[in-house]
């Protein structure tokens, strides 16, 4: 099996050439104080992620010909690997730029849940309405803590479902599997309510788990269950949609208030295009994998009638989270 995001990402510069040549030309140099800044990012340096932030990296140094110098630092080093002290570590001004989960951000503040409720948003193009629409509201809340978003935004991907008892067409079909799921309480009541157990165990753990049949299945997006080989412990894959993410570019606010208003328009306009491209690129490569994955797996994709009856099962969950991020968001989501 071979995936070369490479490829995708050659195929896709061509394309984007046209959207970096529109950033702000190089202003005056009294609008553009020389900078080296510090963006730290928790996942390798091959992940699509970190490869958004190196491009948002690369369209600032051109956008000011090299006097803002942003460094991106992968593989959690600056965090030992903990996403929550990275957000941290950004809000203290410790490092200048994140590109974070609204499932870890939900950790923080919980309305982020609103991105990964169950089947809210099961098409990339509802998702994107999602994320551009109503849930703007959700970014800028981080303004209350010393946490600017510039604007750039994507997703990591819708997270599917993989097992090695049986194919799972409805929620009946889940009834008394042991899953590992995310410690979260949003998730943990999602598969509650269809009769899951839900099995703490670590990620780094999970292999074994599945080989072991410690566990039947997880869920995770396609990405991520592509290159952990959980393929090879696995036997059947339901491509159901069922939950995704948000991802933005964030940056410190105490430092976003000291650029002038012309690196304030590169910064944004940077991470705007870097968001952008992420998101074609991430889509080409799920494709790519989960066409591989195809070969491997009995994949089943449910149909928007097969669907239905899950989100229905779902009402509970609804109700409860209402609440806890809003009746207008919630009701804006639902309109």
């Amino acid at each position: 099996m071979t995936f070369c995001i490479t490829t995708l990402r050659a195929t896709l510069g061509a394309a984007a050439i046209g959207l970096i040549s529109a950033l702000p030309a190089l202003a005056q140099d009294d609008d553009i104080s020389e900078r080296s800044l510090r963006f730290a990012m928790s996942v390798g340096a091959e992940s699509p992620w970190t490869q958004g932030a190196q491009r948002f990296a690369d369209n600032v140094a051109e956008a000011t010909d090299g006097r803002i110098e942003i460094r991106v630092f992968a593989d959690g080093v600056l965090s030992n690997g903990n996403q929550v002290t990275e957000f941290e570590l950004l809000q203290n001004g410790t490092v200048d730029f994140t590109f974070h989960s609204s499932i870890i951000l939900s950790i923080i503040d919980p309305r982020f849940a609103l991105f990964s409720l169950p089947w809210v948003a099961p098409s990339e193009g509802e998702l994107f309405d999602l994320i551009d629409g109503p849930g703007q509201q959700v970014w800028s809340a981080l303004e209350e803590r010393g946490v600017h978003p510039l604007g750039g935004y994507s997703t990591s991907g819708f997270r599917q479902l993989t097992n090695s008892v049986r194919p799972i067409t409805s929620p009946d079909d889940l009834d008394g599997l042991t899953l590992r799921v995310p410690g979260l309480e949003l998730y943990q009541a999602v598969f509650n309510e269809m009769g899951v157990s839900p099995v703490p165990t670590s990620f780094g753990e999970l292999y074994g788990a599945l080989q072991q049949g410690v566990v039947d299945g997880q869920e995770n997006p396609i990405s991520l269950i592509y290159v952990s080989n959980f393929h090879e412990v696995q036997d059947y894959m339901t491509i159901w949609n069922y939950s995704a993410d948000a991802i933005g570019i964030l940056t410190n606010a105490d430092l976003w208030s000291e650029l002038s208003e012309t690196e304030q328009e590169i910064f944004a306009d940077a991470a705007r295009e870097a968001a952008a491209w992420h998101r074609e690129e991430q889509a080409n490569a799920n494709e790519e994998m989960l066409a591989e994955l195809e070969g491997e797996l009995e994949v089943v994709t449910l149909s928007p009638e097969q669907i239905a009856v899950f989100r229905e099962r779902m009402e509970p969950i609804y109700d409860e989270w209402r609440s806890i991020i809003g009746e207008d968001l919630m009701d804006s989501v639902s309109e």
